[in-house]
């Protein structure tokens, strides 16, 4: 059956984005465009990348098309399948004459402005085990989700625990591997004259709580377990919790280095969450990533230099960070590999003061986000995994 369901159809027409190479590093994007048509009352997709093209087949498991060049008129050069996974597309190609499928590459609408895509892990993990069929979704998952649904709607009690909750979050999880992500794109970063960069171990911050908040915690989405730092002065603001995107404001701050003077109000940053739950070692295991990318930096830090004259200027910066959350036993942990650009005017010492600033803000905003999440933890609910489960949409694969 040729078909595709107008469900299907509207999810899978746009132009999807893709990392180059092998591995998803600084190697630029490629991208291609699906279209749809109507041919004797039936749903027909079309594919095209560059001057390669063909119509779409459902197969049960996958989209499959054979690729033609000169815009599908011509000769045939290979095949392509596509599969949904989460809010991405799954594909492989094989050129014509080889008999084993490329790759598992994620593509990112374009149109919908989603994270950049990722590369997966390959011949590691069954896709049978992380994925659905087109058309189909487990009759389990399914009502587990109608009935957590009803408990929400007539406030009958809910019953997900902590670990189940975790489980179901777990389960959900599309399994990327975000270690091959291209790293963050900062504007105004190219602009700076001087560049730290500042790698933070993991630090940790003890639960002092039952242990099931803990779990409470890292069975939440994503995005409200980066809300729950919002207690502690950090400022958490949705943007589109469909997609894990969000504002994120700190605290400012005001160091004395070195006889010199530093602040900067709030800064603000887009964060971007995506869901991880990769087990490093023992029982370490990380729940999920986030991009932070500078919003404010123009003039954003004042310097007042106290030696060997007094002054006062505004110093533009740009930069980036990138955070790990885990736990292990009964702690929260962090871990951030953070880049920050200035424009440094020049004057004497001035780098070695910054350079010094950069980093002790870096470990010190680590440190209060970890001690954040675990105060979070403990004020969380037994109710809040439902509320969350139902808000977050979790389990609608559409």
């Amino acid at each position: 059956d040729e078909s595709v369901s107008d469900e299907d159809a509207a999810f899978l027409v746009g132009t999807w984005r893709y990392a180059k190479d092998a591995q998803g590093f600084g190697q630029g994007y490629r991208s291609y465009t699906i279209t749809t048509f109507t041919q004797k009352e039936t749903n027909r997709l079309y594919i095209c990348e560059d001057d390669r093209a063909g119509y779409l087949e459902n197969t049960g498991e996958w989209l499959q098309a054979e690729l033609r060049d000169s815009d599908g008129c011509g000769s045939f050069v290979g095949s392509v399948r596509l599969q949904r996974q989460g809010e991405g597309l799954l594909s492989n190609y094989v050129k014509a004459g080889a008999s084993t499928w490329g790759d598992d590459v994620i593509g990112a609408s374009v149109t919908w402005k989603l994270p950049d895509p990722v590369k997966l892990f390959t011949k590691s993990s069954s896709w049978q085990a992380v994925s659905r069929s087109w058309g189909s979704e487990s009759k389990e998952k399914e009502k587990r989700n109608a009935s957590l649904e009803a408990s929400a709607q007539d406030g009958s009690p809910a019953e997900l625990s902590a670990s189940e909750a975790l489980e179901a979050r777990r389960e959900e999880s599309s399994g990327v591997n975000l270690d091959v992500l291209p790293l963050p794109d900062a504007p105004g970063l190219a602009d700076a004259n001087l560049v730290v960069k500042v790698d933070v171990d993991p630090i940790s911050s003890q639960v002092k709580t039952d242990p099931d908040q803990l779990a409470r915690l890292m069975g939440l989405s994503g995005g409200r377990i980066l809300q729950t730092m919002g207690s502690e002065g950090w400022e958490v603001r949705p943007v589109d919790t469909s997609k894990g995107l969000y504002e994120l404001a700190l605290p400012s701050v005001r160091y004395e280095i070195m006889g010199s003077v530093v602040s900067i109000p709030a800064p603000l940053f887009s964060c971007t969450v995506r869901d991880s739950f990769s087990k490093k070692s023992g029982n370490f295991e990380e729940r999920l990533q986030g991009d932070l990318v500078m919003l404010n930096g123009k003039d954003i830090l004042t310097v007042e230099l106290g030696f060997p004259f007094r002054t006062k200027f505004s110093v533009s910066a740009a930069g980036w960070a990138r955070a790990k959350i885990g736990w292990e036993d009964d702690k929260v942990t962090v871990a951030n590999q953070i880049v920050i650009g200035v424009e440094v005017p020049k004057v004497p010492g001035l780098p070695n003061i910054l350079q010094f600033f950069i980093n002790s803000y870096g470990k010190e905003a680590t440190q209060q986000s970890v001690d954040a999440l675990a105060k979070g933890a403990g004020t969380l609910k037994p109710e809040d995994a439902l509320a969350d489960w139902v808000a977050s949409g979790l389990g609608r694969m559409a």
